[in-house]
């Protein structure tokens, strides 16, 4: 039994080193990479955001073993409920509130219209902007509520796609890896000024380019703090901390490696053009289309395993939720059914609201849904078809690309409260945690820089880009409508908690439902 150990041992860091790498690496660095390189306007200062929030993350997440361990034994390992057991009630159900209503269903909407807009660019034919609205609305809800009933009412399917997704993502992401230090060249965006009307430069060190990239990078290292609750389910406690350490160490070094790796080969820092540029290599008169089509259908099934992945947490996360008494349901337990209903309910009304206001608003020369291809193509004469739709897609989904990063990057705001509230744990122990050493110090360097990275984030978004006027700016634009979406979230939050101080809840705000305790309120009647 003794000669076992160790090599059960072994298999449990390799298992969970596994789970941290597949949870983290995955849609981020497909979508995001172009959009750091367009903000940042320098790849030297894209690679240097991937390694700098790399190395924060780590930190973070070596706090969060600590925070995690306040759940090992009760309740379940989300932010709403270590924010409940570090801080209050009530700022936990704020929290809940967000990330049920606003932080996955628009997650999710993002995938579910970045998806149809792949598909649109690997048929490669120039719709109008009116017809690629309808199709968009009409495609991406179809596939929300495809897997909202999947993860409803067939949860395990939905786990085991999501494992074939963590095995697929990876195939062209080595294959971009390797291929983007053979193909570098002198339309590699490493050695060019811009591409199709995107500038950058190797040389320009501006301090607002290096605060521009945050937002983007802390989007595609999210997800990786419901790692840090895998010791609840570990058989030897003590492998948890360095798969946990190893597996972070390694994503931001395949980060920094695949940045480095797509600006030496794409021209503009994204996969699908590196890939178009390696097909190409065969000579074939074809070869740009094939590229073409085969790049975009491997980010649509990329899309596809976002969409699903936002389903199981969201639906999971609301079930949590409402057991650690956080969401107000009349004392009556919700069901993954329930909770997929409300789940989809939410997410078809911001989908449709992000993506009509991108489509119908016209700004800077966008002119909204009566663009066509005949009207585009006579202020851009040397372009073709596939850089119109790139220009109609970008605009249409320009809201949902842009308020996805920026509750990603709310979501670290949240994350960052709770680092603060564990820091003063250490002084009153008003939670039961497993102290880990070093931790002050790694936990308050963490939550300096992580509120910094928030703050410059957010800033990014509402400022215009040079010397545009704020009001005319998508910033602008931005900024009404996160505050309406803010102000509609808060008020459901009084309206929650009218509720609550009107009806109580059955036990009190203590502790949490047990599974024997749901079972009761299945029975129990008005």
């Amino acid at each position: 039994m003794s000669n076992n150990k160790p090599k059960a041992k072994t298999f449990e860091f390799l298992s969970l080193f596994i789970m941290v790498i597949g949870a983290v690496i995955g849609s981020g660095i497909y979508m995001k990479n172009n959009e750091l390189l367009q903000l940042t306007h320098n790849p030297i200062i894209a690679i240097i955001s991937w390694l700098i929030v790399g190395m924060v993350c780590i930190m973070i997440v070596y706090v969060f073993i600590e925070i995690s361990s306040a759940t090992t034994h009760i309740g379940n390992g989300t932010v709403p409920t270590w924010t409940k057991m570090f801080i209050n009630r009530k700022t936990a159900s704020w929290f809940s509130i967000v990330y049920t209503v606003l932080y996955y269903p628009i997650c999710q909407s993002l995938f579910a219209g970045a998806l149809v807009a792949y598909f649109f660019k690997s048929i490669n034919q120039p719709l109008s902007a009116n017809n690629q609205l309808i199709i968009l609305l009409v495609c991406g809800i179809v596939f929300i509520l495809i897997f909202n009933l999947l993860n409803m009412l067939k949860p395990q399917i939905g786990r085991q796609f999501q494992i074939v997704a963590t095995v697929f993502k990876f195939i062209p992401l080595v294959i971009a890896l390797f291929a983007g230090f053979f193909l570098i060249g002198s339309d590699s965006s490493i050695n060019t000024g811009g591409f199709e009307g995107n500038t950058w430069s190797t040389s320009d060190f501006a301090p607002e380019n290096f605060i521009r990239g945050f937002g983007p990078v802390l989007f595609a290292f999210d997800g990786f703090i419901y790692m840090a609750n895998l010791q609840k389910r570990a058989k030897f406690k003590d492998v948890v901390p360095k798969s946990l350490l190893f597996g972070l160490v390694f994503v931001t070094i395949f980060y920094v490696l695949m940045a480095i790796s797509l600006f030496m080969g794409s021209p503009d820092g994204s996969i699908v053009q590196l890939l178009t540029k390696l097909f190409a290599i065969s000579g074939s008169e074809n070869a740009n289309t094939i590229a073409n089509i085969v790049s975009n259908i491997i980010l649509m099934f990329i899309c596809l395993f976002g969409i699903n992945i936002f389903s199981m947490v969201a639906i999971n996360g609301l079930e949590s939720d409402v057991d650690a008494k956080l969401i107000y349901t009349n004392n009556k337990h919700v069901s993954f059914v329930k909770a997929g209903i409300v789940h989809s309910i939410f997410t078809i009304f911001f989908f449709t609201f992000i993506v009509l206001m991108g489509a119908l608003v016209p700004r800077e020369n966008w002119m909204g849904i009566s663009t066509n291809y005949e009207n585009w193509l006579s202020s851009h004469q040397q372009s073709g078809v596939e850089e119109y739709l790139r220009f109609t897609t970008n605009h249409i989904l320009a809201f949902v690309n842009t308020i996805s990063t920026a509750i990603s990057t709310f979501g670290f705001l949240m994350i960052g409260i709770v680092l603060i509230a564990s820091i003063f744990n250490r002084k009153s122990n008003k939670v039961e945690v497993v102290k880990m050493k070093g931790f002050i110090p790694v936990a308050i360097i963490a939550s300096i820089l992580l509120i910094f990275f928030v703050i410059c984030g957010i800033v990014t978004f509402v400022l215009p880009n040079n010397n545009e006027k704020w009001i005319d700016s998508e910033g602008f634009l931005f900024t009404i409508i996160c505050f309406c979406l803010f102000i509609f979230v808060f008020s459901l939050f009084l309206i929650q908690e009218h509720f609550f101080k009107k009806n109580g809840l059955d036990g009190g705000f203590e502790g949490f439902i047990s599974s024997n305790q749901r079972k009761e309120m299945d029975y129990v009647k008005e």
